[in-house]
């Protein structure tokens, strides 16, 4: 939660504020993860896996 690669960005925000929103019930997780999803790629993080392995 505290601990990102980068300093900030509009995405990191979306994704903590998504990922509060699940645990607190108020959200489904898919728009958390999708949030996520984002945030990785603005942070240029995001491993893509080989879904048939």
């Amino acid at each position: 939660m505290n601990r990102w690669p980068v300093k900030t960005g509009g995405y990191h925000v979306a994704a903590r504020k998504a990922c509060l929103g699940v645990l607190e019930g108020l959200q489904e997780a898919r728009y958390a993860r999708a949030a996520f999803v984002n945030a990785a790629i603005e942070a240029d993080i995001l491993v893509e896996r080989d879904r048939e392995g």
